[in-house]
Formats: C-alpha cells, sequence, structure tokens
C-alpha cells in the first residue's frame, strides 16, 4: 500500500512538471495582464478640441490688439433711428470748478464735443489733440468712443427718456485706469482640461491610490488562487470574490455581466476542483488503485479551464475599470484604456439593422424594492426631438441579488428591424427610459396604484462622436431621475451620490464607423415665388403667418419642401422649409446645404429659430451662429441669456456658438461680465454643470488675470451679503445685527478697495454708506445698501440684497421689457419705459438695482387714507406735489400717460399678475413701472379661493385721470389707447422673437418657464388677427381694465393686509411741497400779506387762502394759495423746530357746527395773518430759514389758481371754433381704411370734439354704409358710448366684396347722438371717395365731420 502512495505521488509530481513544461507562459500570461493605474488626465478628444479652439482665440486676440483690448468699459452702444435734435450737454474737468454747459445736435461726433472743450478759452491748453482725450460718463466707470456720435450711446438716450442731465467728465487718455487690461503673461496662459471639471463624486471621491491597493489585493488573490490550485492544495474562491466585490464597492458598486459571469465561472471550476480531491481523500484502498492516467487529464483540464476563467475574470475587472474611468473622467487610468490603433470605414456602407444590448442598472434606491416588483427599459432613436422608429422595451425583470451587489439584470438585445445604420443622421439619439412596473398593493402616495410602469428615469445617448465616429462598445449612461429620456435636453447628465447607472452594449465593429461630411454640393436652380400657382401661393403664405412649423399640416410642409426652389428670396420660409425636410440621412444632405449656400440670409433676429433643439444639424446651427455674429456686441449681450441656454442643445461641446460667445468677450468686458454671472445661473442645472464648468474656465483664460480677479472680488462680495442678509432675516435685534454686519462690509471694502457691482459693471463703488444703509420691514427683510460712488460728486448706488426669492423670473421679465421697448424705439415709438438691473447671484437669493425718487402706489394712496385706492386725485396731486412748475408738470403727466400704456401692453403679453399697489411704483418725473415679478404667464395670485388678478392688465381709475390731466373728457386718453395698439401690433410683427426666446427658455428650470409658457405668449399676441382687429380687441381689454372694480378692492386688500415698508426717501420739509426751497433760490421776501380766501368744491368743498408776496428786485408780485391744513402743518414744523419761540395759535378743529362756512373762513383769515406778520419779526435765522421759503413757495396748482378766472374755457372756445360749420356740426373722427384678404376693412378709432345743435353732453356712435346702398345691406354701426364728446371705439367692420366693386363705392360715415326717450340726434357726417385711395396701405388719418349730402344714395337712417 505505502508503495502504490508512493508511486502516486511521483506520477502527479511528474504530471505537474509536464504541464508546466508544456504550458510555460500561462502564468507569466496571467501576470502581465497585472496593469497598474497610471497618474493621466482623461482626455476627450471633444474637449480637447474645445481646448484648441480656445487657444486659437488668444492667438487671435492678443494684448497687444488695441481695438478688442482697451482695458476700460464702453459705454453701450444702440442702433435707434434718430432725428435732429437739440440737447444741453454738461460736461465737467479737472481743471475748471464750473462745469462746461452748451447744446449741440444728438448726432453730434464724440470728437466735436471734445474740441469744443480742449478748444475753449477757459480750458487754456497748449496746442490741443482732441485724440488725447476721451469723455467718460459722470456717474459710471464707462467711456465713449470719439468716433461714434451721441445718439449712438444708450446713457444718452436714457438721459432724454429721465429728463435728466447728461453729464460727462473730461479725461485725458493717459488717466484713466485700465485695471481690467489683459496682459502679455495672459497671452502665454494656455487652456488644459482643468481637473474641476472631471466628474466625481460628492462624498468619498475615489483616488488611485485606494484603488490601486484594492487592486493589488485582486491580483494577488489571483496568483494564490492559481498557485494554490497548480500545487494540488486546498484551495477556495471566497477570498477572491470577496476582492473583486471590493473593488466594485469602491466603483459605485458597479458590476458587469461580464464580471459575474467571469467570477461564477471561477467559482463552479473551484467546487468542482474541491469535490474531486474530496473524493479521492475519500476512496478505499482499492479504489486508489484503480487510478488512471484519465482521472489525471480531467484535473488537468480543470485546471487550465480555471486559467482561462481566471484570466476572463482579470479582463472584466480591468474593463470595469476602464468602463469607470471613462464615465468619471478621473485623472488616472489603465494602460489598456489607451485608444487603439483601428482602421476606418463609412457608416454609410454599413446595411446592419441597428440594435443595442441592454445589460443591468445599478444603485436603484432602497425604497424602490417595495414600491416595485419589476422594471423595464424603454430604447429609441430621435433627431431632432422626433423619432425616427418606433420605440422598443425589454421584458420586465425584478431586482436580482444574484451578483455581487443588487441590481436588475437584462442581458437582452434590442433589434430595429426597420431601422439601418446607413440612415441614421449624424446628431441622432438613443433615448433611454427606465419604467417600474409598481407592486401589487402599493398604494404610496410616492407611487399610487396604476395598470402600466411607471417612469422612473432617463437618459440620451449621442450616436455620434464630436469627430463623427459611431459609438461602440460597452457604455456606462447615468441616468436623470424622475424623469423620461429628453430627446431635446442635454445629452449629459451629472453624475451624483444619487445617481442610478444604465449599462448598455452597443456593437463593436473592430473599425472606425464614420459618418463622413458630404464633399460635393448638389445644384439648386432658384425660382420665382410668382411662377407658382396661385393656389399654392396663398397655401404657402398662409404657412408663413403660422408661428412655427409644428402648426404646419403634414401637406403643407410637403408643398413646402416640394415648392423650395421657389421660395429661395424669401429669407422667413428658411426655418418652415428645413423643418420640411423629409430626411437627414447621409446622402440626403448635399441637397440640404445646397439651400443653405444658395438662400438669401435670413435676419440675425430669425436664426434664433434655427438655434431651437428641432435643429440639430451642425451646418444650420453654425449658419444661424454666423447669423448673429453680425449683431452688435451690446445687442447680443440682450440676448445673453437665450444664448447660453442654446448651449444646451448643441450636440457637441465645440460649437460654434460656444466660440462666438468666447469671442465676444474678447471683444467687450460688459459681454464678459454678463456672460459670467448668467453661467453662474445657467450652472444650477445639474444636467449641464460639467460644460458650464469648463465655459467658466475657458472665459476666466480668454478674458484675462486682471477680469477674473474682479470676478472673484464680486463673488466674494456676493458671500458677504448673502450672509448680512441671512443672519438679519432670522436675528431678533434687527438694528443690531445690521450693524454689525454693517462694519464687517466697511471693513472688507477698506481692504479690497473699488469693486465694479455684479449686477452692472459700468458701477464701481468704494465703500458702504453706514447711516443710509437699512433694511426693508417685508417678510424677508431684504437689505437696502448705499454704496459709495468711485466719483465723490455723482450720487451713491441704491441696491437691494435678497434673500428667499427666486430671482431668475424677474430677470427674464426685465429682459424681455427691455426687449419691447428697443423694438418700439427702432419703429420711433418712445414710451419712456423704465426698468432696472436685477441679478440672480445663486439659488434664491440676489440684488435688485433701486429706482430712488419713486413711491410704490401704495404708499401714495394711503397718504389719503385707507380707501385712497378707490379715490381718484391721489396720483394726480402726488405728481403736482412733486413738480411745482408748470412745465414739469406737463412732463410728468406725458411720461406718465406712455410709460402706463407702455407697462400695460408688457404686462399684459407677458401675463404679469400679483399686480397688487406695492408691486408699481410711480417716479416723481411721473415714470410709472413695474416690480416684483415672481408671478407671470397667467400664474394669478389667489386669496383663498377669489382670484386676484382679474383683468388684462392694471389701469384703474386714478391712473385714467392722470392720463386725462383730470378731465373726464379728454384727446389724450385717446392718444394712450394709439400708443397701446401701436405698441401691442409692433410686438405681434417680432411674435416670432419672443417665441422663440420662450421656447430656448423651457428647459432653464426657471419656474413657470416651459412649453406652455410660449403657448400662452402665443395666444396672448393673437395670432391670426389683423392689426386693426388686434387694435380693437385691446381697445375692449382698456375698457375693460379701466371700469373693473376688482383691482381697487384688490389694493385696499394690500392695504389692510401689508405692513409698514420702508423705501430710500429723500425726506420733504412739508409734505405738500416734494423739494427744500431757500432765500438763495427764491430770492428774499421783503413783504407778505392774506389779501383774500376762495371757495373749492373739487375735491371737496373748503376754503383756500390767498396770500401776496413781494420779494427783493422783483416788481410783479407773486400769489399762493394755500389751505388751513397746510398752515397748521406749518406751524407744527416751526414748532418741533424752533421750540422755545412762541407761535400765534391756530384753531383747528370747530366744535360745533361746520368748518367749511365762510364765518369760520372769515376768523381764520385773521388768525393766519397774524401767524404770518409774526414770522417776520424774528431774527433772520427764524424768518429766514429754509422751512419759511419752502412754504410760500409758488406751486403748479398756485399758477393754475392765479389764472382760473381768466384762462377758463379759453381752450374750449378755440376747440370749438376749430371744426365749427355754419349749420353748428364740428368735430372729427379718426378712421383707418384698407383692402386686404378680399375684404374691404374699415376701422373706427376715434371721435373728438363732438358737438352740434347745443348737444352738450352727447352719448355718439357711428353708422356706416357703402354707397350706392338703395336696400341698406352695408349697414354697420358701432357701440354707444355714453356722455362723451371725444369717445373711442376701435371697432373694425368689414365688407367682403372685390377691390373693382369696391372702388366704385363711396364710404358715408355718420355721427349720431343716441337718445333714449327721443329720436336720435345727427352730429356729422364724413364721405370718403374709395376709389382716390391706395387701398392696399392703411389708409389712416383724422377728418372734418360735415354736413349730411342729401342725395338719391345718402342714407340718414
Amino acid at each position: 500500500m505505502l508503495v502504490f502512495i508512493w508511486y502516486l505521488f511521483l506520477f502527479l509530481a511528474a504530471f505537474v512538471f509536464v504541464y508546466i513544461w508544456l504550458h510555460p507562459g500561462q502564468q507569466l500570461h496571467l501576470e502581465a495582464s497585472y496593469e497598474k493605474l497610471r497618474n493621466e488626465a482623461f482626455v476627450d478628444e471633444e474637449f480637447e478640441s474645445f481646448c484648441k479652439t480656445v487657444t486659437e482665440l488668444k492667438h487671435k486676440y492678443k494684448s497687444v490688439d488695441h481695438v478688442t483690448n482697451l482695458g476700460f468699459i464702453v459705454s453701450p452702444i444702440c442702433n435707434f433711428s434718430n432725428e435732429a435734435k437739440s440737447i444741453k450737454v454738461v460736461i465737467h474737468t479737472k481743471k475748471q470748478v464750473e462745469a462746461f454747459e452748451f447744446t449741440c445736435d444728438i448726432n453730434t461726433l464724440v470728437e466735436h464735443v471734445i474740441y469744443q472743450i480742449v478748444f475753449n478759452e477757459r480750458y487754456s491748453l497748449n496746442n490741443p489733440v482732441t485724440s488725447d482725450y476721451i469723455l467718460k460718463v459722470f456717474d459710471r466707470s464707462e467711456y465713449l468712443l470719439n468716433n461714434l456720435e451721441l445718439s449712438r450711446y444708450e446713457y444718452v438716450h436714457a438721459c432724454l427718456k429721465m429728463n435728466t442731465e447728461i453729464r460727462f467728465q473730461l479725461m485725458r487718455l493717459q488717466d484713466i485706469p485700465r485695471k481690467l487690461i489683459r496682459t502679455v503673461d495672459d497671452d502665454r496662459q494656455l487652456l488644459n482640461y482643468p481637473r474641476y471639471c472631471i466628474q466625481g463624486r460628492n462624498k468619498g471621491e475615489l483616488t488611485r491610490d485606494g484603488l490601486e491597493i484594492l487592486m493589488e489585493t485582486f491580483y494577488k488573490e489571483i496568483e494564490r488562487l492559481s498557485d494554490r490550485a497548480l500545487k494540488d492544495k486546498d484551495i477556495q474562491s471566497m477570498s477572491l470574490k470577496q476582492s473583486v466585490k471590493a473593488v466594485c464597492s469602491m466603483l459605485e458598486k458597479l458590476e458587469t455581466v461580464e464580471l459575474v459571469t467571469a467570477m461564477e465561472r471561477v467559482e463552479n471550476i473551484v467546487n468542482e476542483l474541491s469535490n474531486n480531491s474530496k473524493l479521492a481523500t475519500q476512496d478505499s484502498a482499492d479504489r486508489k488503485e484503480q487510478l488512471n492516467l484519465e482521472s489525471l487529464e480531467t484535473k488537468c483540464s480543470l485546471i487550465e479551464n480555471l486559467q482561462d476563467s481566471l484570466e476572463m475574470l482579470v479582463i472584466a475587472v480591468k474593463n470595469l475599470v476602464n468602463l469607470y474611468c471613462k464615465t468619471f473622467q478621473t485623472d488616472f487610468l489603465l494602460s489598456s484604456s489607451r485608444q487603439e490603433t483601428r482602421e476606418s470605414q463609412e457608416v454609410i456602407l454599413i446595411s446592419d439593422n441597428f440594435i443595442v444590448h441592454i445589460s443591468t442598472v445599478h444603485r436603484l434606491p432602497v425604497k424602490w424594492t417595495k414600491l416595485y416588483q419589476g422594471y423595464t427599459v424603454e430604447c429609441g432613436l430621435c433627431y431632432g426631438g422626433q423619432n425616427i422608429t418606433q420605440h422598443k422595451s425589454t421584458a420586465v425583470r425584478p431586482l436580482s441579488n444574484s451578483g455581487l451587489s443588487e441590481r436588475v439584470l437584462w442581458n437582452e438585445w434590442l433589434d430595429f428591424e426597420t431601422l439601418q445604420l446607413f440612415s441614421i443622421p449624424r446628431e441622432s439619439r438613443l433615448s433611454l427610459t427606465l419604467r417600474g412596473l409598481p407592486s401589487s398593493g402599493n398604494t404610496s402616495s410616492d407611487n399610487p396604484v396604476n395598470h402600466g410602469p411607471v417612469v422612473l428615469a432617463g437618459a440620451t445617448v449621442q450616436l455620434f462622436s464630436y469627430k463623427g465616429h459611431l459609438v461602440q462598445g460597452s457604455q456606462l449612461v447615468p441616468m436623470t431621475m424622475g424623469t423620461a429620456a429628453d430627446p431635446l435636453g442635454p445629452t449629459s447628465s451629472a453624475i451624483t451620490s444619487e445617481s442610478i447607472f444604465l449599462q448598455i452594449n452597443l456593437p463593436d465593429f473592430g473599425k472606425f464607423m464614420i459618418f463622413s461630411e458630404p464633399t460635393t454640393i448638389l445644384p439648386s436652380i432658384k425660382r420665382t415665388f410668382e411662377s407658382l400657382s396661385a393656389e399654392d401661393q396663398e397655401i404657402i403664405a398662409g404657412v408663413l403667418e403660422k408661428d412655427s412649423a409644428t402648426q404646419c399640416t403634414e401637406v403643407e410642409l410637403k408643398l413646402l419642401w416640394d415648392k423650395r426652389e421657389h421660395l429661395m428670396d424669401n429669407p422667413a420660409f428658411l426655418p418652415r422649409v428645413l423643418q420640411a425636410v423629409p430626411s437627414w440621412k447621409s446622402h440626403c444632405l448635399p441637397e440640404i446645404y445646397s439651400l443653405l449656400e444658395l438662400w438669401e440670409p435670413i435676419q440675425p433676429t430669425q436664426a434664433f429659430e434655427l438655434l431651437l433643439p428641432y435643429y440639430p444639424d451642425a451646418h444650420v446651427r453654425e449658419m444661424a451662429v454666423d447669423c448673429l455674429q453680425s449683431l452688435p456686441t451690446d445687442q447680443l449681450i440682450d440676448y445673453l441669456p437665450q444664448l447660453i441656454e442654446a448651449l444646451k442643445f448643441d450636440c457637441y461641446h465645440n460649437s460654434p456658438l460656444a466660440k462666438m460667445l468666447l469671442e465676444k468677450s474678447c471683444h467687450s468686458i460688459q459681454f464678459a461680465h454678463k456672460f459670467f454671472w448668467l453661467l453662474k445661473g445657467a450652472a444650477q442645472d445639474n444636467s449641464c454643470k460639467h460644460w458650464f464648468k469648463l465655459m467658466f474656465v475657458a472665459l476666466a483664460n480668454v478674458a484675462g488675470e486682471s477680469l477674473y480677479e474682479e470676478f472673484r472680488k464680486q463673488e466674494d462680495l456676493v458671500k458677504i451679503l448673502s450672509s448680512m442678509a441671512e443672519k438679519l432675516k432670522s436675528a431678533k435685534d434687527k438694528d443690531l445685527c445690521l450693524q454689525q454686519q454693517l462694519d464687517i462690509l466697511y471693513k472688507w471694502f477698506a481692504k479690497k478697495g473699488e469693486i465694479h457691482l455684479p449686477f452692472n459693471p459700468s458701477f464701481e463703488v468704494c465703500g458702504i454708506d453706514l447711516k443710509s444703509s437699512s433694511y426693508y420691514t417685508s417678510n424677508a427683510f431684504p437689505l437696502k445698501l448705499v454704496f459709495k460712488n468711485c466719483n465723490p460728486e455723482a450720487e451713491p448706488v441704491y441696491i437691494m440684497f435678497k434673500v428667499g426669492d427666486d430671482l431668475r423670473q424677474d430677470m427674464l421679465t426685465l429682459q424681455m421689457i427691455r426687449i419691447m421697448d428697443k423694438l418700439w424705439q427702432q419703429e420711433k415709438l418712445d414710451l419712456k419705459i423704465i426698468t432696472f438691473a436685477c441679478l440672480s447671484t445663486g439659488p434664491k437669493k440676489g440684488m435688485v438695482e433701486i429706482v430712488t425718487e419713486s413711491e410704490t402706489l401704495r404708499k401714495i394712496q394711503v397718504s389719503y387714507g385707507l380707501t385712497g385706492s378707490f379715490k381718484e386725485r391721489p396720483l394726480q396731486e402726488w405728481l403736482q406735489k412733486n413738480n411745482p412748475t408748470q412745465l414739469e408738470y406737463d412732463k410728468s403727466l406725458d411720461n406718465f400717460l406712455c410709460s402706463c400704456a407702455g407697462y400695460c401692453v408688457a404686462t399684459y403679453v407677458l401675463g404679469i399678475c400679483d399686480r397688487h399697489n406695492d408691486n408699481i411704483m410711480l417716479k416723481q418725473s411721473g415714470h410709472l413701472f413695474h416690480i416684483d415679478f415672481g408671478k407671470f404667464l397667467g400664474d394669478a395670485q389667489m386669496f383663498g379661493s377669489f382670484k386676484r388678478d382679474r383683468v388684462p392688465f392694471v389701469l384703474t381709475s386714478d391712473m385714467v385721470y392722470v392720463i386725462n390731466g383730470g378731465d373726464k373728457n379728454c384727446s389724450r386718453f385717446q392718444r394712450f389707447v394709439d400708443l397701446c395698439c401701436t405698441a401691442f401690433n409692433i410686438l405681434r410683427r417680432n411674435r416670432n422673437l419672443f417665441l422663440n426666446f420662450f421656447s430656448l427658455m423651457s428647459r432653464s428650470g426657471i419656474p413657470g418657464v416651459s412649453e406652455n409658457a410660449v403657448t400662452y405668449i402665443q395666444q396672448a399676441l393673437l395670432p391670426g388677427k389683423s392689426d386693426a382687429e388686434a387694435a380693437a380687441i385691446f381697445t375692449r381689454m382698456i375698457e375693460d381694465s379701466s371700469r373693473s372694480v376688482f383691482t381697487q378692492f384688490n389694493f385696499f386688500m394690500h392695504n389692510l393686509a401689508q405692513l409698514k415698508f420702508s423705501s430710500h426717501n429723500e425726506g420733504a420739509l412739508l409734505s405738500f411741497v416734494p423739494k427744500t426751497y431757500s432765500i438763495h433760490t427764491d430770492g428774499r421776501i421783503t413783504n407778505i400779506e392774506v389779501i383774500n380766501f376762495q371757495k373749492r368744491y373739487t375735491p371737496e368743498k373748503h376754503y383756500t387762502y390767498v396770500i401776496r408776496i413781494m420779494r427783493q428786485n422783483v416788481k410783479v408780485p407773486s400769489i399762493v394759495f394755500r389751505h388751513f391744513s397746510e398752515f397748521l402743518e406749518f406751524r407744527e414744523k416751526l414748532m418741533q423746530r424752533f421750540p422755545l419761540v412762541y407761535w400765534p395759535p391756530l384753531s383747528g378743529k370747530v366744535m360745533f357746527g361746520r368748518s367749511n362756512v365762510r364765518t369760520v373762513a372769515v376768523n381764520r383769515k385773521v388768525e393766519i395773518s397774524s401767524f404770518v406778520k409774526e414770522i417776520f419779526k424774528h431774527a433772520p435765522e427764524i424768518s429766514e430759514c429754509d422751512l419759511v421759503y419752502t412754504f410760500f413757495h409758488p406751486l403748479i396748482r398756485d399758477e393754475q389758481s392765479s389764472g382760473l378766472n381768466m384762462n377758463n374755457g379759453l381752450q374750449d372756445t378755440v376747440n370749438n371754433v376749430r371744426n365749427m360749420t355754419s349749420t353748428g356740426i364740428r368735430g372729427e373722427l379718426k378712421i383707418s381704411i384698407q383692402y386686404q384678404k378680399e375684404h374691404l376693412q374699415v376701422m373706427i378709432m376715434h371721435a373728438r370734439g363732438l358737438s352740434s345743435y347745443g348737444i352738450e353732453n352727447p352719448s355718439p356712435y357711428v353708422k356706416l354704409y357703402l354707397l350706392p346702398d338703395p336696400e341698406k345691406l352695408t349697414k354697420q354701426k358701432t357701440k354707444v358710448v355714453k356722455h362723451s364728446t371725444h369717445p373711442t371705439y376701435n371697432e373694425v367692420m368689414q365688407y367682403k366684396m372685390s377691390l373693382e366693386d369696391v372702388k366704385k363705392r363711396t364710404l358715408q360715415v355718420t355721427v349720431w347722438n343716441h337718445d333714449v326717450l327721443k329720436e336720435n340726434q345727427f352730429m356729422g357726417a364724413i364721405y370718403i371717395h374709395l376709389r382716390r385711395l391706395d387701398l392696399s396701405q392703411e389708409n389712416t388719418e383724422w377728418r372734418c365731420l360735415g354736413n349730411l349730402q342729401m342725395s338719391s344714395t345718402s342714407h340718414i337712417s
């Protein structure tokens, strides 16, 4: 027996020797596959190309380029058309204490303005050269270029709009602080792939050293298992399995099917070897003697299979590491991850079906285990948001624990039989949506029971890389939770600790499969639109009137494509034709690109539509960017939010749009500054966070170190302000907290010095005004900060910093209003629109510019009592008080009328809600403007179940009172209506611009901005209506808004609920005189006397006292009128200022009887006379103080009252005589006439100055006939406007008849007074011979009313 064992031992030893001799490279080969991690940044070909683009830009715009590298901020430039206008310019210089003032034309060159100063005798320079000087805006850090006209600068237009002085400071070029200039060192700084743009985990970030330790442990376990198997020792796979699990756990608990299969195979072989060894030891002696060579070969085979399985396991682990490094873009790699050299082949030659392998999904949330019993993945291919094949889904699979960790295993190939590889467009995307099948009996609020799978997560994968290579092999796709795959959104998704990962496999062809670009462009022939048939012309013209191609039918789109050669001369058709392209396959591109070459260039503003995700083709988007390049940089700044959002829709990061934005940043500091802060806001979107981080790095690289240092300083300021606002909001002693925080800010300025404010770099400040800064007492307790201007002679800068509100809605709304205003000004319609700067500096925090010399409507109205919202006079009297001269008051009324019209239109189109009287403000100059746009796009504010916003826009009776100048019937209101309708129709003509803007912003994450927002704007702009019809509809909105009592009731409810709201106010000595006056401004008073009193009945019965004032060196006395209550306030203020002085009493209230009677007025006149004489008996410190001279300063109401008897009714007389006829008929009618779409369209707009036969307060309506009309078939009439001599109708009457028939007719328009009890009275007639008009154009004019022409064809009923 011992001899047998000895021989068996020798045989096994010989076997092992022979096996190793026959397989000498087996173990060596296994050891050779043990790769180590090496430090090497992940290089993505797309990002590498982007870095090269940035480098090219830096070479193109070097620091020595004095055109683009000025080092200072250029004042924004505009392109408004300007007529000759004389303006006053004030220029300050260092050499002269007194500023230069002169007038010049608005179109004067800046260089000529400088010439007027440097060659002035007062300046006394030797041989001055104008090119050595430059003009700086007085209160801002922005400069004017000498080669442009004054009219080209937005600052000049803003001053004219605000009726403020145009003030500059003359500086030498050499004295300009060029703190933001790029340097030679900046030129040398190259852009490398930045480490902090690389994706990584938020917690416990994976490191090379940590992974390498686990990999070495894994390799040792492989060697240990292999060695023990060869030496025929006891073997077990548990240690190896644990090492693999450790690697997978560090790699985000990921595992592949390949790895699990290899591990299972190793375990099976190890079990077989163990079983064989156990059987051998358990056999009897007789059985052992029967061992033969055949059993030894079986064991040898198992050992060989084990070696193969271990090698497969090593490869699987390495593939997992490589997959992880590629997905997470780590800064370490395995050597095997290097790009291998492959042959290339064009995809167009491959006719295989498109297939995709759905492998596994990992890291599902724990709570899903109970919510869902199974999971499925839905796949599809899309191009520009459209599916190019039917979707396919995997089988429903449960969560499995069979692998190394929990996962869902499908291991399923999906075959798209109808889609071949050669037919896939280059910008196609694979959409992947994970759905869960709810567990039976699950009724949780997170996932209510339904009958089908619910969406859990989604992702999209770009099928072709930046270089046009088809994506192949294994892909690990991070999925966005809670949403289906968005075919229009960004393909990348930010990886977080909660991300789930789907592993898919695409066929690996072993070659680079290339999507080849077309090398030849097919010729196309241009044809004229007129050569089309009349029917086709009508259909195609109708398509152009639609707001987007999505509203077109398939028949219309097919017609557009078939007739494309006839449309090339009309740029507006290009987006529609591109949407009508039947296929974007490779072989179709030459013809499509030929259209782009030959098509008439589109307008730059039309190019925004081609940046929508519905146009993914790179050449189309490049053409759109080329069009935008032609826009001035300052105009592009207005569109930056949409351009940044358009970056998300580019298929590849190194896009022409990204290059243009960086290039414009090289041109303009203003552009770079706005780009930086808008990028910070857009980076809050996790789907493209890492891409925007790279844009940050690129922007800092091209902008230079100086500007980037300024950005960092601004970020520090924002952090301090955020901390201040948050601490103040939660503090109990807010005043103490404010003082402590202001001290911190004061010390920060002492250390950092000057800084450009984030919301506008033109505002450069150097400190904080501790005394003037405070906070508002609203719910959020926002900070009110007063910054010191770097120019000590300029006004400070007022801002509000708030925490708790999402200011992105406000930013978008204000941007739209600014764009509207510029569109109106381009049409020479100046509506005196005021906007203010607003910047979101982070999630629910930001800063807002404060408009000074303004008050909320609530504060103005409640000064007349809690019910002041229901009164008509508060706004008008407030404007009168703040504009003491007639000229200032008239300007304020005009500013109010225009700005109110502009904001009525803007707030209606944008659906601005929550319009209480604290959200509407009024400047002392009369400019009305809105604030706080948290509710927009029709999102009405609710008060319980009560809808607070019940009118199209806010237009209350007190606003109408100001518009009318206090009169009930006035042509001023007709002007207001005309301005509203004109402004509305201008926006309608540019509706595609606004629709494209909101479409681009639909995925910005701004609350309320979605595809529904586009629909809302579209419907608000009344598509399909003519200008006349739209004007008529808007007029009805004006009537509804002005007549509604809900708005005033809403104001009243807000008055009750609102806490005291403090605001910036310079303060006034007296409540009824807004400014302070002195002996120096008005002249010394030599005599004063109360000469009379007068009874007044507006706003209610009262007496006013007439005071005659004589001043030194003024022969004509001035007359002022003061109420008794104003004398009481005056006496109270004097007692407060001079408490030791005795002041004669004034009897305030009458204890019994009425106070507004003549007897009381007589007694009060005596008291007032005594009081006034006592004032001027005192020393000059009292009698000549500012309070006294402010009280007796003439106001605008004094001018009106003094001329009341003389001028009363004079204007009415002039107007009455103007159109008087021998029969007593007078008045005019504004009529618009046009023939379009086979209809004669007559719009009755307004009437003015109506009167006839002694009718003093008529209720007019208008009647129309087309003569001859013996049967009265063409009779139409307007509504009746009650009790008005200046009625507004804006009603459209249409007659369907041929143009030839129309030209044979005469339009009879008659005006009638509607009388309920008696017969209607004739007030005038107009006859218009239609053949004399060019009916293809709109004919609008005022026409005088005359007598009725009695003939056989006329009608009087």
